[in-house]
């Protein structure tokens, strides 16, 4: 089941999936920018006052927001390991290099 564009309806089994690469683009980039994003549901509690404070049309199926925002505090150096550290090549133990 598609829209008339060719993207998933939120009725249909793959648009959870189909919505993740653009939140993921979204958080690389606000990252890139020195914001802050989260992606969040936990506004569903509250969806009758945050509905129209957003202007959202009932007609339309909101899953979740990202919040952007500058970080009250800086929040230091990512503590991510290196790709290198916890993926291998072809085979499990095989390193990149």
């Amino acid at each position: 089941m598609s829209t008339p564009s060719g993207v998933p309806s939120p009725g249909s089994r793959h648009w959870a999936h189909r919505s993740t690469r653009p939140s993921r683009t979204c958080f690389l980039a606000a990252h890139s920018l020195g914001l802050g994003s989260v992606l969040t549901t936990r506004w569903k509690a509250r969806e009758a006052e945050v509905r129209p404070l957003l202007g959202l049309p009932e007609t339309m199926a909101v899953h979740a927001i990202i919040p952007l925002g500058y970080p009250a505090e800086r929040m230091g150096k990512n503590r991510r390991r290196a790709a290198s550290e916890v993926t291998y090549r072809e085979r499990f133990g095989t390193p990149w290099n």
